[in-house]
This record gives C-alpha cells, structure tokens and sequence, in this order.
C-alpha cells in the first residue's frame, strides 16, 4: 500500500498543476539547386524566418554537397526560408522570378516533418569594359554604375545603382553579382554635373560630363544591356569626352517692388529628369545685395531655373509663397543675364460636377480632393515639391486651391466615384486635360471638372501557357496612345481562378497586359509595353461598355 500511494500522488499532482504539455519540435528539410540544371548548390547560406514580429533570428544552415539542409526542433508556426551563395540571387522558397516579392509561406504543425523544400537559385552576370577618352587613351579612376529604371505608383521614373566599380589605370571595370534583368551604364559623377578625373589633363574651362553607354550624355538616349543568368557581357566599352563647361547666371527681382528680394532659394535641375532631380542650388550664394544667382560648371542640356522667397530668419520657403520657375537650354555658350520674376502664389477657384446628376449627389460619394501635379507639354514632371491639393468640396462642388506657384499642371481629382471617369477639364472654356493647365497669374474663370458616372467595365479570365487559370497575376490596362496619361492606367491582380474585373475606365483604345512576373509599377515603363505589344489584349472602349475578354499571361521568357 505505501508504494501506491506515491504513485497515485505524483499523477494527481500532474493532472491539477496547470502545466502545459509541452509541444514537438518539428523539423523543415529541403534542398538547394541552381535553376534549370538541378545541379546542387553545396556551401549555401539557408535561412529561417519566422512571420511573427519578436521571433529570434534562427541560425542559418549550410547546405552538405548534396546541396541538402535541414532546421530541427522548430517551434510551431509560419516560416519562410530563404537561400543565398554567392554569385547567385537570393531566393526564397516558392518566390517568383521578380525581386521583392516575398515566397510561399510554410504552416509548420507540432511534430511535423516538412521535407523535400526545394530553391532554386538563379546564377548572377557580370559585366566589363573599358573607358577611354576621344583619342583611345584610358581615363582611370572613374566611378561606373550600373542602374535600372525605377517607378513609383504615380509613374516617375529614375535611375536606381545597383552596382559601382572604378576603373582601373587601363581604364577598364567590371560589375559582378548582377541579377538577369536590363541595364543601363553610367561613367561619371553621380550627381549629375561636370568632374574631372583623377590624373586626366583637360584644357582650361573643359570638364568630363557623365556619360551613358554607348556614349551619350542623354540618359534618356542610353541603351540597355540585358544580362543573361550567368552571363558574363564583354567589352562594354565606350569613351567620355571633355566639354566645355558653361556658366549660368541672372538677376531674381520681387514683381511687386522692382528690387530683388531680401532671400532667396535658386536651384537648377534637368528639365525631364531620369538621373539627378536637382543638380546644383545656390541658396547660399544669393547675393541679396544685387538679386544676382550663378551656376557653374553646367553641361549642355536643357533645365528649370526655381526660384522661391526664403524667410531670412528660418531659412525656410517664405509663408508668401512667391516663386518662379524659367526653362533655360544650354548648349555651346554661357547663358547670363536671365531676369526671373517672382510672382504671388495664386489660388483656383473651382467646381465639381457628375454629368446628368444634380451638386446634391456629390454629398452621397466619398469626399473627392483636386489636386495639381507639375507638367511640361503635357507630360508629368518628377518632382520633390508637394503637389496643390483643393480644400474640402463645398455642397455645391465648389472648392479652392490655394498658394499655387506659376507652372504648368495636370487636373486630378480624388477619390474618383464607381464607375466614374474624368470626362473634361476646362478653364474658361479651354480643355486643360490633357494638355495641361498653364499658370502664369490670377486665373480668370473656374476650373470646372466634368465627372462621367458611365465609365466601363473589363473583365475575363487570364491563362499561363498550360491553358491553366493564372491565379495572383498582375493585370494592367494601358491606353494605348496617352500613356503619359497615368490616370488612365487600371491595374487589379487575378483571384483564384484567374478572373479579374476593372473598372472605371474612361473611353479610348487600350491594350490588356497580364504578367507571371513583374516589378511594382514597371507598367509604366514604354520599352516593357513596346516589347510585349504584341502579346497583349487590344480593346475599344466605350461609355457603359460592359466588355468580358480572355488574356494570355505573358511569361517572364517571352519577347
């Protein structure tokens, strides 16, 4: 009896403690390959990341040379795992091609043997060449970049580095590790102005410009280089030659008093930037004495001259909000002797109205905003400054923009409603919406935005080349004539079963693109949508159309 006693005590004391049985350790196994071959991948890098916030780094494991790895007593939960080597892309487990995207998502139960994951790595490129001058003789130390396009949601577009290497005394680089994908090549300071490189003798008042490969000081003339996984592109050679530099000056004069104002802020930048947005800002050199402002060392090309009255005691844009912006071109000679007026910043008065539909239904939609964005001929300008926005829509529609500086803008309007679109934009009765709406001074008249509530609908279904429906894939629709226009542009993403709907869509000719992969916002790129042209979807739509198509998805190979 006494031994059965203890017995019967211990499990009594078991059972009422409240102590939790402790949970199995589950263990995750796979393998690393290189893409296309199955060749293993000995020696890589294989991480485990956990989806909880506060979950410890886990040690990475290296895979045996049977390109084989494996994490044990792991706690249950969601995990990704990710694989790296060098001269290879990193990649995670069931990510697609595009960089960025996170991969496929492990549910891991207590107790569970995932096996059998398998990354495939793709191989890395590289790249070589030489820089000389005019003459074949090699320009050393000179910083070489390579970059991509990159876009935002509102489509501006810049040059993004990758990759730098600097030449050596034959003037030659090489850029390795490069994931495959199409690049661009850059000799030269990365700000955008004139340099002279170490140990390279010029003639007075010469200076090296940045220069793009094959060779021209346009960025937007550059070409592109398509790096092929592991592919080792040769010979990328082209020559940098020395310009004369050029020297830009005036005077900024207050168009209320004749004099020049006690601060302002000069700065000067490309006119359609790609590379630098600003090149050179003489805020502190503003002679405030003369009104006189001075650039040196400028390259040919075409620029914005933006002036704003600073506040001499913060430093800051003055709350007056007067500015001016000029477009300067420089090409074989100095440009001197500008006069740049400040004029007030003004304010637009305005309205809003749905076509058929009396101001009262304005008070059933989400409150809509009016906003301007900086335009030149029409086409959006990449800017830093922040856009006018209108104040809040008045009953009747009526809003007001105010301390808007004298340029040239884009109407938008947001939220739009469902199944609505913009259908005109007029100032005093001149169509400003696709053209631009130029300010200059006060603006006689209101700005009247015309919104159509019988906007179209697309919908269909995508298939990938297996004639499967292609689930989480990108759909795009692209006007087909304005693509400057981005406001036209639709964008939704495939459901389960392929099918996707878009909506809103303002009259006019498109095309449907569908992609297994892309990077965020490349849509907006022409040469992408020049190259799979032909493999989108054309459309004509038109008011209330209701229109069903079937889409092909365009795989990352195609041309």
């Amino acid at each position: 009896m006494s031994l059965v006693i203890p017995a019967v005590t211990f499990i009594l004391l078991q059972l009422f403690s409240g102590a939790a049985p402790q949970q199995a350790k589950a263990t995750i196994e796979g393998l690393v390959v290189r893409v296309g071959t199955g060749e293993a991948i000995a020696r890589a890098e294989v991480t485990l990341i956990s989806t909880r916030q506060a979950a410890p780094a886990s040690i990475p494991a290296i895979t045996d040379n049977r390109g084989r790895f494996i994490f044990t007593n792991i706690e249950p939960g969601s995990y990704r795992v990710a694989a790296a080597h060098n001269g290879y892309v990193r990649q995670e487990y069931g990510q697609r091609a595009v960089p960025g995207r996170p991969g496929s998502i492990l549910n891991v139960a207590a107790g569970q043997a995932v096996k059998d994951v398998a990354i495939r790595l793709t191989p890395t490129g590289a790249i070589n060449g030489r820089i000389t001058d005019p003459g074949g003789e090699p320009v050393p130390g000179i910083p070489v970049q390579v970059m991509r396009y990159s876009y935002n949601a509102n489509g501006d577009r810049t040059f993004r580095v990758l990759g730098s290497a600097r030449t050596d005394d034959r003037g030659e680089y090489r850029i390795y590790w490069l994931a495959p994908g199409r690049y661009y090549l850059s000799a030269g300071d990365s700000s955008g102005s004139g340099f002279a490189p170490a140990g390279v003798t010029t003639s007075p008042g010469e200076i090296y410009i940045t220069t793009y490969y094959p060779g021209t000081v346009d960025p937007a003339q550059a070409a592109g280089i398509d790096v092929q996984p592991g592919a080792e592109m040769n010979s990328l050679d082209f020559f940098v030659t020395p310009q004369h530099a050029h020297r830009v000056a005036g005077r900024v004069i207050d168009g209320r008093t004749g004099r020049q104002p006690v601060a302002a802020g000069v700065s000067l930048s490309p006119r359609y930037p790609i590379g630098p947005s600003v090149i050179s800002t003489s805020s502190l050199n503003y002679n405030a004495a003369t009104g006189a402002f001075e650039f040196r060392d400028i390259a040919p090309g075409q620029y914005w001259i933006r002036v704003a009255e600073m506040d001499a005691a913060s430093d800051n844009v003055s709350p007056l909000g007067r500015s001016a912006q000029i477009a300067v071109d420089v090409s074989s000679s100095d440009v001197e002797n500008l006069a740049v007026t400040l004029s007030p910043a003004v304010s637009i008065a305005g309205r809003i109205s749905i076509e058929g539909q009396a101001p009262s239904a304005l008070a059933r939609i989400e409150p809509l905003s009016v906003s301007l964005r900086p335009s030149a001929n029409g086409q959006p300008l990449t800017t830093a400054a922040t856009a006018p926005t209108s104040q809040r829509l008045k009953p009747d529609g009526s809003f007001t923009i105010d301390k808007v500086s004298p340029g040239e803008y884009l109407v938008g309007v947001s939220p739009l409603p469902p199944n609505s679109y913009i259908k005109e934009v007029r100032v005093g009765g001149l169509d400003v919406l696709q053209r631009g709406m130029l300010v200059s001074g006060e603006i006689y008249g209101l700005l009247d935005i015309l919104l159509s509530p019988h906007a179209a609908q697309i919908e269909g279904t995508v298939t990938d080349e297996a004639q499967q429906p292609a689930a989480n894939t990108p759909v795009v629709l692209v006007p087909d004539r304005l693509r400057d226009r981005h406001d036209l542009y639709k964008t939704t993403v495939t459901d389960q079963e392929g099918h996707f709907v878009l909506t809103g869509v303002a009259p006019g000719v498109y095309r449907v693109y569908a992609w297994d992969e892309i990077e965020a916002f490349a849509y907006f790129d022409p040469d992408l949508l020049t190259r799979f042209e032909q493999q989108a979807k054309p459309v004509n739509v038109s008011e209330s159309s209701r229109i069903t198509l079937d889409v092909k998805a365009i795989s990352p190979g195609a041309q």
